[in-house]
């Protein structure tokens, strides 16, 4: 991921946290040094060794940079790594009045969305301690997991599995390769700033729980139900403004998954997400929406 990086395209995570109230700056930046300690990847840069490129401590640790006037530009720009010189994340602070905004920048080189959100766990846990002069209750993590993380063996698989992946999966990658996908036009989104190049909504406290709660009624994740609606909204468009298809055509996606395991619970912040295709006819997205 190091090496992928590219002009426009800045192998990134972010998030954005917004709080009322006041966060005081000394009690933070004890916290996040305390916190960046915890995770190895987060202070370290890129080095060279022989052929090979290695991870070495950063002789600078990132700090949170306090109230700087271009900090949302910065942050919406997505400002490329460059991790021979700085470590992975960025922290900027800032203090409007009786709010507070904190935003957080990751490479995915040495952390994906899930390590960079344990890590900001760790942050206000570690914040909490410090204001009410307590230890934190912080979760033990073992370093040498760093070392296995990309070991995402998952048992023996069943005598099914084995047949799947042997006869079924190489005839589903075939029929992969050799479809040929409908043509979308370029976005022309290249270069521009990561804020524009995506549309948010913002869903209402009550509106979430109702959809957590639908979701638990039928045994599935939010993420699932949420991932249906993604896929109809494909179908809808290609229905209504492309070219007309037929109910054995299929949706097929490239979906993020989170690889971790019971045993990663102990993982500092690292990157163990994979993707997947996720694939439905038209017809089962039909059934999926009761159409």
């Amino acid at each position: 991921m190091f090496v992928d990086d590219r002009p426009g395209y800045s192998l990134s995570c972010a998030a954005e946290l917004r709080f009322d109230g006041v966060i005081q700056r000394e009690l933070l930046d004890a916290a996040f040094q305390q916190a960046i300690r915890r995770h190895k990847l987060l202070r370290a840069v890129v080095v060279k060794q022989g052929d090979r490129l290695t991870w070495a401590p950063s002789p600078r640790e990132p700090v949170v940079w306090w109230n700087q006037e271009n900090a949302h530009q910065e942050f919406m720009r997505m400002r490329n790594f460059d991790l021979t010189r700085e470590p992975g994340v960025r922290t900027w602070a800032n203090v409007e009045g009786d709010k507070s905004i904190l935003r957080f920048d990751f490479h995915h080189a040495c952390c994906d969305a899930a390590g960079g959100m344990g890590s900001i766990e760790d942050l206000f846990t570690l914040y909490d301690a410090l204001h009410n002069k307590q230890s934190p209750n912080l979760r033990p993590l073992d370093d040498a997991r760093l070392l296995v993380r990309n070991d995402i063996s998952i048992g023996t698989p069943s005598w099914l599995a084995r047949f799947h992946r042997t006869y079924v999966d190489p005839v589903k990658s075939f029929r992969l390769l050799f479809t040929k996908p409908l043509p979308i036009p370029a976005t022309g989104t290249a270069g521009r700033p990561w804020a524009d190049r995506f549309i948010r909504r913002h869903v209402a406290e009550a509106d979430l729980v109702a959809l957590r709660h639908a979701a638990s009624d039928v045994s599935v994740t939010l993420n699932d139900l949420m991932l249906v609606e993604f896929m109809c909204a494909l179908r809808d468009w290609t229905q209504r403004d492309r070219q007309p298809t037929s109910l054995r055509d299929h949706i097929r996606i490239i979906a993020p998954m989170n690889l971790r395991d019971r045993e990663d619970f102990a993982l500092s912040a690292a990157n163990k997400t994979g993707f997947g295709f996720v694939s439905r006819s038209l017809a089962d997205l039909r059934t999926a929406r009761g159409d």
